[in-house]
């Protein structure tokens, strides 16, 4: 009974957790290009949360895919500037390749 109910925790934070994960990307999607500096101070604690190892090595498929997609919306607002350092920006260049390969 224990077990089921750990079970059963884990596929509930598991959820929420991909859900959250849909909707920065989904507020993602709606700014700009070259935000103005509030904005970019706004999306500051997403940058660094998103490229932790925990993210990045997550077992669940559809996490990795979602936050993928948010490293790759953060890409597209913080261009021509590259939102990561040279050695994070090419871990998340081969995490997405296997991520999208997987999918």
């Amino acid at each position: 009974m224990v077990r089921q109910s750990i079970k059963h925790n884990f596929v509930i934070v598991h959820i929420i957790f991909s859900f959250t994960l849909q909707q920065v990307e989904s507020c993602l999607s709606r700014v700009e290009q070259s935000p103005i500096d509030s904005m970019q101070n706004a999306l500051s604690p997403s940058l660094k949360a998103l490229i932790a190892d925990k993210l990045l090595r997550h077992s669940d498929d559809d996490v990795k895919v979602a936050v993928a997609s948010c490293i790759s919306e953060i890409t597209r607002i913080t261009a021509p500037e590259a939102p990561y350092d040279d050695d994070q920006m090419k871990v998340f260049m081969i995490f997405s390749t296997t991520v999208y390969e997987w999918t």
